[in-house]
């Protein structure tokens, strides 16, 4: 399933504007993270796409606006951040609930306990339940209706980190059998490890999105360049005479500040030393994106 949104925006009676002209695509085969400081507008934009904010702008799944759907619920899979499961009811008695809803096979209640790792809490209480077992209740919950899209509120939060590596090998299997997934969050760390693309947001706008990758490199504040020869002192003399800034690492590795690959290779030829390593380290998608975040709150 794709996903269009088109200039979304949300002013609050107080005069507040949460979110402004924010336009991003959610491709399948492929997790879109929607990532931001608290308070950047996430969730609001996430509630603009399915219809529980009232605003500007529209949302459009597979060329539908989600209240046109013939069965929503069946066509995108929403797990927001919020309580909504009664603290009395079992885990399978509200997953039962929930599948007569979206007119699911009551089957699917049992599959969806055993794939959530919640098969011998199936008839717990949700009271007792952690909020990382409640994270995946609501998942399962999500899931009901076998959807094409899935749309998660920080689906990391409470969660342990054998539960963020079994929510990351989850959502790729989901997208790797032609799912499309959009998740908001801001840790920021655990994005590049999650998302294929990034969406960033800060103050209710869009700053950069693209591929994780590319939106890493457009933010990244640095442009070191790693070296290793056979000889790293008289690679260092030859740095020195050229005036170029380095720093030697305790791999032996040498990291040059605003230093072109060229040019290395020619000081090294002139040197007659041989490279064994030269590159450039690909940027921390968490610094990346500090960096962009950083620069909209100038």
């Amino acid at each position: 399933m794709f996903a269009v949104s088109s200039s979304l925006d949300k002013v609050y009676p107080s005069g507040h504007r949460a979110v402004q002209d924010v336009s991003f695509e959610v491709p399948p085969g492929a997790v879109t993270a929607l990532v931001g400081p608290n308070g950047a507008g996430k969730t609001t934009v996430i509630k603009l796409m399915v219809g529980l904010e009232r605003g500007g702008g529209t949302t459009l799944f597979d060329g539908q606006a989600y209240r046109t759907l013939p069965n929503p619920l069946r066509a995108v899979g929403v797990v927001l951040d919020l309580d909504t499961e009664h603290p009395a009811r079992t885990a399978r008695n509200h997953l039962t609930m929930l599948a007569a809803a979206v007119r699911a096979d009551r089957s699917r209640v049992d599959d969806l306990l055993d794939t959530m790792g919640l098969r011998d809490a199936g008839d717990r209480r949700v009271s007792t339940f952690s909020h990382g077992m409640r994270q995946r209740l609501r998942l399962a919950g999500a899931l009901l209706g076998t959807p094409r899209m899935l749309i998660l509120d920080e689906p990391t939060n409470g969660l342990d980190p054998l539960g963020i590596l079994w929510l990351r090998d989850f959502l790729r299997d989901f997208v790797v059998a032609g799912g499309s997934v959009l998740i908001s969050s801001h840790a920021l760390g655990e994005v590049g490890r999650l998302a294929d693309h990034v969406v960033v947001m800060a103050r209710g706008r869009v700053v950069a999105q693209g591929p994780t990758g590319e939106v890493a490199r457009s933010g990244s504040a640095t442009d070191a360049l790693l070296v290793r020869t056979d000889d790293v002192p008289a690679l260092e003399t030859w740095l020195d005479r050229h005036r170029v800034a380095y720093e030697r690492l305790a791999t032996g590795q040498l990291r040059l500040r605003k230093a072109h690959e060229l040019e290395v290779a020619r000081i090294c030829r002139d040197a007659g030393l041989l490279i064994t390593e030269m590159h450039r380290p690909a940027p921390a998608i968490e610094d990346a994106l500090f960096t962009l975040i950083a620069a909209a709150h100038a």
